[in-house]
C-alpha cells in the first residue's frame, strides 16, 4: 500500500515559524523528493517530533503511521497530485490511475487501471480506461466493454455440521396374546394374557452441512456491457450474464455517454452477448 507523505505547513500543525525544509528528501525506493516537491504537499496531523523522528527511517510513511497511530487513510494520496511515494496520479474525485504496489485490501495493484477505493464497503474498483466495442447481431458499434476487477473483503463464515432431519415418527404395533379359553354356549374363547408390541424405527434423511470460509482479501474480475443506444448496462462474470440489464440514470448516463463517444474507432472484443 502506498501512502503520501505529508509535511506540515507551520500554520496548520504548530510549527515555529522558523521550521524550514532546507534540504531535498530521500526515500531509498524512490530516489530524491525535491523542496520545491514537498513545499507544495499539506501535512495531516503529524507532530515536529515524530517528522523529525522519522527523516532518518527506511520506512518514512510506515515509521510516520506507527509513530503516530495514524490509518492508511489518513495517510493516504491527495487527490489532485501525485503521491509522493507512487507518483500516482489521482483525480480531484479520488480516481488514480494504479501503479506497482498494494492497495488498501493489501491486493496487488491492476498497474495502468484506474481505481478508486470505497471506504463505505472495503471495496477498491479497478477498470481499465480502454473500452472496446463487441459486435452483435448486426450491430459493429452498439456495445462496448469495459474490463473491471474488485478488491473486497470476505467476511469469515463459520462452516455448519451435517444433522440427520425425521421425515415419519417412529410407530408402535401391538397384537394380543392368548393362553387357552372356555365354550360359551357353544362358542369356543379365548382368554387375553397380554400383548406383544413391535417399535419401528423412524424414517430420516442425511442433511449435509454447509462448509467454512476464510475471512480475507478477495479478487472478483468482470466486463461490464454498456448499450449505448438505450443506455443500459449488464454485468458478465466468466463469459455469463450476471443479473439482468439496468438503465443508467442521472450522472451515470452522461458518464455512459462519454465513455461511448468515438466507439467506432475502439479494438474489437470478441465476447458473446
Amino acid at each position: 500500500m502506498l501512502f503520501s507523505v505529508l509535511l506540515l505547513l507551520p500554520s496548520i500543525a504548530g510549527f515555529p515559524d522558523s521550521t524550514q525544509v532546507k534540504d531535498a528528501f530521500v526515500y531509498p525506493s524512490q530516489g530524491v523528493v525535491l523542496q520545491a516537491e514537498m513545499s507544495e504537499l499539506v501535512a495531516q496531523g503529524v507532530s515536529k517530533d515524530i517528522h523529525e523522528r522519522c527523516l532518518a527511517a527506511k520506512d518514512y510513511s510506515g515509521c510516520i503511521q506507527s509513530n503516530s497511530g495514524q490509518s492508511p487513510d489518513v495517510l493516504g494520496a491527495t487527490f489532485g497530485s501525485s503521491s509522493i511515494l507512487g507518483r500516482e496520479k489521482c483525480s480531484d474525485s479520488g480516481v488514480c490511475i494504479a501503479q506497482s504496489g498494494q492497495d488498501q485490501l493489501g491486493l496487488a495493484k491492476v498497474v495502468g487501471w484506474s481505481y478508486r477505493y470505497n471506504p463505505s464497503n472495503n471495496t477498491v474498483n479497478y477498470w481499465n480506461s480502454e473500452a472496446k466495442r463487441v459486435p452483435h447481431k448486426g450491430q459493429p458499434a452498439r456495445y462496448i466493454a469495459e474490463n473491471n476487477v474488485q478488491h473486497y473483503y470476505q467476511q469469515p463464515v463459520a462452516a455448519t455440521p451435517g444433522y440427520y432431519r425425521e421425515t415419519s415418527p417412529a410407530k408402535t404395533t401391538c397384537t394380543p396374546t392368548y393362553s387357552g379359553g372356555i365354550f360359551i354356549n357353544g362358542v369356543y374363547k379365548k382368554n387375553n394374557s397380554g400383548q406383544t408390541c413391535t417399535t419401528s424405527s423412524p424414517t430420516k434423511i442425511w442433511v449435509a452441512g454447509t462448509p467454512g470460509t476464510a475471512g480475507g482479501p478477495r479478487r472478483y474480475s468482470y466486463v461490464e456491457i454498456i448499450d449505448c443506444q438505450d443506455l443500459t448496462h449488464a454485468t458478465y462474470h466468466q463469459g455469463r450474464l450476471r443479473g439482468n440489464w439496468s438503465k443508467y440514470i442521472g450522472d451515470d448516463a452522461q458518464y455512459a455517454r462519454n465513455r461511448c463517444s468515438n466507439r467506432a474507432n475502439f479494438k474489437v472484443k470478441a465476447m458473446k452477448l
